[in-house]
């Protein structure tokens, strides 16, 4: 649905919702070519909200979210309806052929057309540690930089080795996530590579966490406590004015252009302040995504489908090595936590 709402239902009386009108949505069309611009028939196209595939794998169906996938017909050509007017990310692929890059289609709500180019593929080989110690059976995953919402993802083997086999060329942020998918809590330690076509490279990433619990709280500028709030704490420092901004692996800091690792931890505020064990000391930015629901936290569901266009509010803060339990306070202003005005 491209609209939530909530629905109150008396006990034991019926809800009278009226007319519900769907809308198509949006179609994305568009060809497949190879690296000579020639069409190329019987590829496979995925598109949607977030797109999944594995270490070989283009496109893993029941892993992504909001996706479809197709071929091509004899002229490489492809069509896909009844998109959200949301972004979009796209990625074709072949057998033999090779793998585009993946393409992030803006937000809106107008149809579009794109040619998708098919260019040799390379692979990435490399072990995951945390406190010296191999980490096994632990998700591992490539965003392309750019297109985020397109994963690849593995798990490592017991030796805390991974590989992906079928990357197209270009620029990923690869890391460990360290906890559950969707919302629940997770640790991640993001290194950027680059992969060429016919090379395999090779990435070594220490997830070792850090001696300090950090608590986390909202309040808004008018004293009164944020209900329910994403929250991203990043070592180093970054600045960000949404999730999506944050997301799009665009604005990476100078310290992992250079071979460094970018350390996120990701909770959600939901009534209380939120505990993330295991932060490293030094500099870190603490974000904030307020979501507009007042104290009324139920109205939360109905935003989660945008809240990475929400504003966040940034700030930094130095975790130090005492005490080993520390508490930074964010302060947002009272209009982006409060809810929309009922006419």
């Amino acid at each position: 649905p491209t609209k939530v709402g909530a629905v109150d239902v008396p006990e034991g009386d019926v809800a009278d919702l009226g007319t519900i009108t769907v809308e198509p949505g949006r179609a994305v069309s568009g060809r497949v070519l190879d690296a000579d611009g020639a069409p190329v028939v019987g590829a496979e196209v995925a598109a949607g909200r977030l797109l999944t595939g594995g270490g070989a794998e283009l496109y893993i169906e029941n892993e992504s979210v909001v996706a479809q996938s197709t071929r091509t017909d004899e002229d490489g050509r492809f069509t896909m309806t009844g998109f959200l007017p949301a972004p979009i990310t796209l990625v074709a692929g072949l057998d033999g052929v090779g793998r585009s890059a993946s393409v992030t289609i803006p937000r809106g709500k107008a149809s579009v057309e794109v040619d998708l180019v098919l260019i040799a593929t390379g692979g990435v080989d490399g072990v995951i540690t945390r406190d010296g110690q191999p980490l096994a059976d632990t998700a591992v995953i490539a965003n392309p930089v750019g297109a985020t919402r397109s994963n690849f993802f593995v798990v490592t083997g017991p030796d805390g080795t991974f590989a992906l086999d079928q990357l197209a060329a270009g620029s990923y942020v690869i890391y460990p996530m360290i906890g559950g998918g969707g919302n629940r809590p997770k640790d991640m330690y993001v290194h950027l590579i680059d992969v060429a076509a016919g090379a395999r490279t090779a990435v070594t990433i220490d997830a070792t966490p850090g001696p300090i619990a950090l608590t986390v709280a909202a309040r808004t500028d008018a004293g009164a406590p944020v209900t329910v709030a994403p929250v991203v704490v990043t070592q180093p420092v970054i600045a960000a004015p949404t999730m999506e901004a944050l997301a799009d692996g665009a604005t990476l800091p100078p310290e992992l252009l250079a071979g460094g690792t970018l350390t996120m931890y990701i909770r959600t505020i939901m009534g209380a302040p939120v505990e993330i064990a295991g932060v490293a000391l030094g500099p870190h930015s603490v974000c904030v995504t307020p979501l507009p629901v007042g104290d009324d936290s139920s109205r939360a569901m109905a935003l989660m489908d945008r809240v990475d266009q929400l504003p966040m509010k940034c700030v930094p803060y130095t975790v130090t090595a005492a005490p080993a339990a520390q508490t930074v306070t964010v302060e947002v202003p009272a209009a982006w936590a409060a809810p929309p005005a009922t006419p």
